[in-house]
């Protein structure tokens, strides 16, 4: 079990908030300026946007996961009386 602070709940929804934040403006207002970038950088269709959008989700979780198992052995090793505080 993990508890989230206020930090890691902040990150979260900044992180969330970015995503959407960048679909909505990809598709509005963006649009003028994200189509020349993806032609600059062979970036061709939705798929591969898409994809960019999903590996950033998973980077996401990926962090949050490592940075628990981190949390985790640090916490362990307090129990155990292994780390000095």
């Amino acid at each position: 079990m993990a508890r989230a602070d206020v930090v890691a709940a902040g990150l979260w929804i900044v992180g969330m908030a970015s995503r959407a934040g960048f679909e909505y403006w990809a598709t509005h207002s963006g649009a003028a300026s994200v189509a020349p970038f993806g032609r600059d950088n062979l970036i061709t269709g939705a798929s591969a946007w898409t994809a960019a959008l999903l590996l950033m989700a998973l980077a996401q979780v990926l962090c949050r996961l490592l940075a628990i198992r981190v949390r985790a052995r640090q916490v362990s090793g307090l129990a155990n009386g292994l780390v000095t505080a």
